[in-house]
């Protein structure tokens, strides 16, 4: 699983279907977290701005949606302001049509376990 990483202070627009998946494996801060999963198979760490980072209680509501975010790159995480996501109509993966769709899913490769968005995982989980 590779994940995109822009630089500080660069401006970032990425589409994608928000989800959870590993980060920061190997070291202490090893955890489940939000991601948005891009069309070509990689991954971008996401925060909104204000957002409670342990609860990503905005996130946590667009699971699964397909969505435009908008925001600045900060040390490898795009940070989006509140009003910086859009959701489109149209959804692409499992909730969409009850099968895979054309948009990968990190939990159907096998790579994230029935793990919350808090729980910490071990490397290689």
């Amino acid at each position: 699983m590779g994940f995109k990483r822009g630089t500080t202070g660069e401006s970032a627009s990425l589409e994608g279907r928000v989800t959870q998946a590993p980060v920061l494996g190997g070291s202490r801060s090893a955890h489940t977290g939000p991601v948005l999963e891009l069309e070509d198979g990689t991954y971008a760490r996401l925060h909104v701005e204000g957002d409670n980072p342990f609860e990503n209680s905005t996130l946590r509501a667009l699971q699964g949606r397909r969505v435009r975010v908008s925001g600045t790159w900060r040390n490898g995480v795009v940070q989006s302001p509140p009003g910086g996501i859009t959701e489109f109509a149209e959804q692409i993966g499992p909730d969409a049509a009850g099968e895979s769709g054309t948009m990968g899913s990190v939990e159907a490769a096998g790579q994230v376990e029935s793990a919350g968005w808090g729980d910490r995982t071990e490397e290689g989980a």
